[in-house]
């Protein structure tokens, strides 16, 4: 019979810890833009731009990932063009958004916003 090393396990059970840490660290992010997403749903566009403003201005990473999402998936066109403007404006729209942007968005408005600012 093969028995296992004690410090190889040991690695694997703290890998599984780490894994599980950074599973839970996603969802809570995942939380936290959909929660974003559904205060920002309900709210005039001038509160909509100040709060996207201010977000910006303390968390860049989660603005990022924020307007990414309204930037990609947002089923309204003139959400995703709001937020791909401000990506641009602020300077945050990554070159792999960008990529993703031109190959599903169907705007003819969007991809010219877009393709002007690459």
């Amino acid at each position: 019979m093969q028995y296992l090393q004690p410090l190889p396990l040991l690695q694997h059970i703290a890998l599984i810890e780490e894994i599980g840490l950074l599973l839970q660290q996603a969802l809570g992010e995942y939380m936290n833009i959909k929660s974003a997403l559904e205060y920002i749903e309900n709210i005039p566009f001038e509160e909509w731009l100040a709060f996207l403003e201010a977000k910006i201005a303390t968390d860049i990473d989660f603005s990022r990932k924020l307007l990414n999402e309204i930037s990609l998936n947002h089923y309204d066109e003139s959400w995703r063009f709001n937020a791909i403007q401000l990506q641009i404006d602020h300077e945050i729209l990554s070159a792999d958004i960008r990529e993703l942007i031109i190959a599903n968005e169907t705007s003819h408005e969007i991809l010219n916003l877009v393709q002007e600012h690459q």
